[in-house]
Parts: C-alpha cells; structure tokens; sequence
C-alpha cells in the first residue's frame, strides 16, 4: 500500500509536469501561428481551450497527489502502530519467558528436595529394618 502511495504521488507529479509541457508546447504553437497570419482572437480561443484543458488536467493531478499523501499518511500511521504492538508483544513474551523459566527453575528445584527426602526418609526406613531385626 505504501508502494501505491508513492506510485500515486509520482503519477500525479507526472501528470502536473505533463499539462505544463503541453501549456508550453501550446504557446510555441501559438506563435509559430502568429507569424503565419492568424488572427489574434482565432489564438486567444483555442489558448483559452487549451489552457481551461491544462487546469483540469492539473487540478485533477492535485486531488490525485492529495489523495495519495493521505494514504501515505494513514499508511505511516498504520506501520507505527503495528511497530507499537509488535514491541509490546515482544516484552510480554520476555516477560512470559522470564516467567516460565523461573517457574522451571522451582520445579526443579522442588522435584530434588522432593527425591532428597524420599531417599532420606528410604535410607530411615532401611536403618529402621536394619535395627528390627
């Protein structure tokens, strides 16, 4: 999306620099046309033609250039947005892990004084045996 943002503001740019290329080659016309006996008013028409032509054609290129500076914009918005909750996933899955290695490490920790005691109390249990017989 971010991509057609740029490809629309370049093909706006495009359009503005093509309705100025034609604005100017109109004018060369014009005076090439001059110098061969036209009428004055004959060329003030058609320039004016011309001329509301290239305005459109502009006016049409800025509200694509606007356009796509909004969609740009709302696109910028979206990415940090996104960058905003992919950093806060990442602490809480730090935070989950830090969790689960410290409940790892209890268990450990409980399952070896567990197996300690069960071998004390084997080894009490052996000596108790021992004396009774």
């Amino acid at each position: 999306q971010l991509t057609q943002a740029r490809a629309d503001a370049s093909n706006a740019n495009d359009a503005l620099r093509s309705a100025k290329e034609q604005l100017e080659a109109a004018q060369k016309e014009s005076l090439r046309r001059v110098k061969e006996g036209e009428t004055a008013e004959e060329l003030a028409e058609e320039l004016q033609s011309q001329l509301d032509e290239a305005q459109t054609e502009a006016s049409a290129a800025k509200e694509k250039l606007k356009t796509a500076e909004k969609k740009h914009k709302t696109l910028e918005t979206k990415l940090q947005t996104t960058q905003k909750k992919q950093e806060e996933t990442a602490a809480k899955l730090a935070e989950t892990e830090a969790k689960l290695t410290a409940a790892e490490s209890r268990a450990a920790t409980a399952v070896e004084a567990s197996t300690a005691g069960a071998n004390e109390r084997e080894q009490e249990l052996e000596a108790d045996a021992k004396a009774a017989k």
